[in-house]
C-alpha cells in the first residue's frame, strides 16, 4: 500500500502533517493493543490451567499421604483417586500422566495384597515382602518424585524471560521429535 501525499509547491502545515501521520500512529496503537491483549489472554489461560493442575496435584499428594499413613488402600479411596485425576490426560504432559498411572497401579497392587493377606497380616512372607516394597515405593515417590514430576507443570510464571522460555520450548520440541 503506497501513501502519496501531494502538498503542491507550498510547505505543509502542521495540521496536514498530523493528518498524514494519524493513520500510521493509529495502526501502531492498535497493533500494540492487540499484542498486549494477546499477552493478557495467555497469562489468564496459564492461571486457569494452573488452578486445574494444582487441584490434581493436591489430590495426588493427599492420596499418597493417606497411603503412607495407613499403608493400606481402601477401594472407595482408589475409585475416588481415579475419578479426581482422570482429567490429567488433558492437563498434563506424558511424564505426569505416567506417574499418576503408576501411582494408581501401585495402589491397586497394595489393595489386592491387603485383600489377600486379609485378617492374617503375618501370613505369607512373599506377600509381606511385596507389601513392604510397595510401602517403600510410596514413601520414596512421595518424598522425591512427586515434586520432580509436577514442578514444570505447576510453574505459573517463566523465570527466564521470553528468550529463555522460547529456548526451553524449542528444546522440548526437539526432544519430542527425536523420542518418536
Amino acid at each position: 500500500m503506497d501513501v502519496v501525499i501531494n502538498f503542491g509547491s507550498q510547505q505543509p502545515s502542521w495540521t496536514q502533517v498530523l493528518a498524514a501521520l494519524g493513520v500510521p500512529v493509529a495502526l501502531a496503537i492498535a497493533i500494540g493493543n492487540a499484542l498486549w491483549q494477546s499477552r493478557l489472554q495467555r497469562r489468564h489461560l496459564k492461571q486457569a490451567m494452573f488452578e486445574k493442575r494444582l487441584t490434581v496435584y493436591m489430590t495426588v499428594r493427599e492420596f499418597m499421604r493417606s497411603v503412607i499413613e495407613m499403608f493400606r488402600v481402601e477401594f472407595p479411596a482408589l475409585i475416588r483417586f481415579g475419578r479426581e485425576t482422570h482429567q490429567a490426560v488433558f492437563l498434563f504432559e506424558r511424564p505426569v500422566q505416567d506417574f499418576i498411572q503408576e501411582i494408581s497401579q501401585k495402589a491397586n497392587e497394595l489393595y489386592q495384597l491387603n485383600e489377600r493377606l486379609g485378617s492374617n497380616p503375618s501370613g505369607d512372607q512373599n506377600r509381606l515382602n511385596e507389601k513392604h516394597q510397595l510401602q517403600e515405593w510410596f514413601v520414596e515417590a512421595h518424598q522425591t518424585r512427586l515434586a520432580q514430576v509436577f514442578t514444570e507443570s505447576l510453574r505459573l510464571y517463566d523465570q527466564t524471560g521470553r528468550f529463555g522460555s522460547a529456548w526451553r520450548s524449542t528444546k522440548q520440541a526437539i526432544r519430542k521429535r527425536f523420542r518418536k
